[in-house]
């Protein structure tokens, strides 16, 4: 089931193609998505440790879920109680065991600082752009962004620009759509904004993921598991929404491994494309290049502990 919005080229289509399944709740980790971005055998509570401030710009952040430490900077009401979008997104962060579910994301228990976008029927670039620059206040190591607009704005990539600046890295869906457009801001060419594209199990380019030459890496956007509006139970996913949380997790352990001052977001968009593996596919008739994120190969890009 593809669910998505798009309205306006002056509004944010939603990177989110979302297959829902109902999943055992006794599930304690994602283990096929371990395997599948090598994060085996890699002690991530020592990243717990640091203090990494991760934030997600989003709608539908369920506060109070049992398995998330969220900090709300804004408070905006949830409209919809069915698109939990944001909640999927730091539940494959950060989710952790609690008294009615037991599954755990990448990094279990880590902070998530979440700004919640105004949504009625659709929402606005300017909204996503207010987002950002409240954000910015908080000086965040990373932002997940997994939503984009069609339309470049000035103002969006000016706070785009200054995050980075401050040494914030931006993660960005690279968009839902089997086309060769550039969706913002994953398509802004600024080190140290990450755009994500999605593959599947097979490590095939995902159906409905958008290939540009903006796109610096992959990873699997096909069956994830995360959240679900029931605290009880997780549901699969799928889809570049779900793909762009996989890589901000990465980074934020790339910011605790390597350290802030040494690792500015040009330097970690550097390790991302060095660590990752790289493998032809076929998109649409032609051969294209892809880059498939290996967690345990891009964190041995620097010193620290693994």
């Amino acid at each position: 089931m593809r669910r998505g919005i798009i309205i306006s080229p002056l509004i944010i289509y939603f990177i989110l193609f979302f297959v829902l399944f109902k999943h055992d709740s006794d599930e304690t980790f994602n283990t096929e998505l371990n395997k599948f971005i090598n994060i085996e055998q890699i002690d991530y509570s020592i990243f717990l440790m640091k203090d990494i401030k991760v934030g997600i710009i989003d709608i539908g952040f369920i506060n109070d879920h049992p398995n998330l430490n969220i900090v709300p900077i804004n408070d905006v009401e949830m409209k919809d109680e069915h698109n939990i979008h944001g909640t999927v997104v730091a539940g494959i962060i950060s989710s952790q065991k609690s008294n009615v579910n037991n599954f755990s994301g990448i990094i279990p228990g880590i902070t998530v600082y979440t700004y919640s976008l105004p949504y009625e029927n659709d929402i606005s670039v300017s909204a996503l752009t207010e987002g950002l620059k409240v954000m910015n206040e908080y000086q965040m190591d990373v932002i997940n962004i997994s939503l984009a607009t069609g339309e470049e704005s000035i103002a969006l990539k000016n706070e785009i620009k200054k995050a980075v600046s401050q040494g914030t890295v931006i993660v960005a869906s690279a968009g839902n759509y089997p086309n060769n457009l550039n969706y913002y801001p994953a398509a802004y060419k600024i080190p140290g904004v990450i755009s994500v594209g999605a593959i599947d199990r097979e490590f095939n380019l995902l159906e409905n993921t958008t290939y540009n030459n903006y796109i610096d890496v992959w990873t699997l956007g096909e069956d994830v598991l995360s959240l679900s509006i029931n605290p009880e139970s997780v549901k699969y996913y799928s889809g570049t929404s779900v793909a762009t949380p996989i890589v901000t997790s990465l980074v934020a352990m790339l910011k605790a491994k390597c350290g802030k001052i040494s690792s500015s977001p040009r330097e970690i968009e550097n390790m991302l494309l060095k660590g990752a593996t790289p493998i032809i596919q076929s998109w649409n008739g032609f051969n294209v290049n892809t880059r498939i994120v290996d967690f345990k190969n891009t964190l041995l890009n620097c010193e620290g502990l693994l």
